[in-house]
């Protein structure tokens, strides 16, 4: 159904774009990551004729936003030093408020009234849909480099990170919905960081996925998780060390000596709370549901298995106020080894 809606909105469009300008495009597309930069994003359809590109954008109402936005794109491509050919911007709509159409009269963005019964493609059926979590596996993927590499564009975030173009255009625009990103002259770049973890500590808040609680013994925080690294190697049960303990150690600024914080499979708590377990311990460990969504890359170092420094920030944030300070120090000091 949604193929066949598509086919219908693109052989309108070229009706329309063919009949007003008298011509038969030689070829035509759709905007494509590897082959367009972001800022023609907003495109429907490219058509090629002659020595003249059309680039074309149909929708239900045309704003002044609309015009700005096609007429930045036009000077972008006319200021490229190997652009030869002729570039006209069409913006289609079914309602063009007049002083929209005198805007656009004024700057050269050519704009066409369309019929109501014009075939426009529902928002249901296009390929850049929205997300419902920034604390999904592949949107964190994306915050996390914005964070440490700086700011990028969405087709460089995409392929750096392996992570499909629509997938990386809806994180970028939910995070700049937020307020907690924007647009800029090198790129998207996050401008709030306080509202990204007030954000992801409410959708995504790391006790939800905790199992259990179990006092344990040992001389120090490291020296009661080395213990249980090596229960859980013998087993050979899945797990990795995260939040306060991860982040105390990739960051050298451990801030809590109580706790132990762990991710493992479930199968194996009973098992290891009956060998563990010591009511006057001093240590707490606590054990969180394993996730390998979230666990496909873990780390070694010194001597433990810790989650990745990306799960170990979301997590941290999970823990609400109480680790935002080391969450801070965690995506300074990456942002700061990922810059050298």
């Amino acid at each position: 159904m949604v193929e066949q809606e598509e086919g219908e909105f693109h052989s309108a469009l070229l009706n329309v774009v063919a009949d007003t300008f008298q011509i038969s495009p030689a070829r035509s597309r759709s905007p494509d990551a590897d082959e367009d930069e972001d800022y023609l994003d907003f495109i429907d359809r490219i058509y090629y004729d002659a020595d003249t590109v059309y680039y074309v954008q149909a929708k239900e109402r045309l704003s002044r936003d609309d015009v700005a936005r096609a007429l930045l794109a036009k000077r972008l491509i006319g200021s490229r030093k190997d652009e030869v050919t002729q570039v006209e911007f069409v913006l289609l709509a079914k309602k063009v408020p007049e002083r929209v159409r005198q805007i656009a009269a004024v700057v050269g963005i050519n704009v066409i009234p369309l019929g109501m019964e014009f075939p426009l493609p529902s928002r249901k059926s296009s390929s850049r849909g929205r997300i419902s979590k920034l604390s999904h596996p592949r949107s964190w993927q994306i915050v996390t480099s914005l964070l440490w590499s700086g700011p990028s564009s969405i087709r460089r975030l995409s392929k750096n990170e392996g992570v499909s173009y629509s997938w990386t255009h809806a994180t970028v625009t939910r995070l700049i919905e937020m307020g907690v990103a924007e647009r800029s002259s090198t790129g998207v770049r996050v401008v709030d960081l306080d509202r990204l973890m007030d954000g992801i500590s409410w959708e995504r808040p790391l006790n939800r996925l905790l199992l259990e609680e179990i006092p344990v013994s040992g001389k120090d925080y490291l020296e009661a998780a080395l213990e249980v690294e090596g229960i859980l190697n013998g087993w050979n049960v899945g797990h990795a060390f995260t939040a306060f303990t991860a982040g105390g150690i990739y960051t050298g600024h451990s801030q809590r000596f109580d706790r132990v914080y762990v991710y493992m499979d479930e199968s194996a708590v009973d098992e290891l709370r009956r060998t563990i377990t010591d009511e006057g311990g001093n240590i707490t460990l606590n054990i969180y549901s394993y996730d390998k969504d979230y666990l496909q890359e873990t780390v070694e170092r010194d001597g433990l298995t810790l989650a990745s420094p990306s799960t170990t920030l979301l997590d941290l944030i999970g823990l609400g106020y109480k680790a935002r300070s080391l969450s801070r120090e965690m995506v300074n000091d990456y942002a700061e080894s990922a810059n050298q």
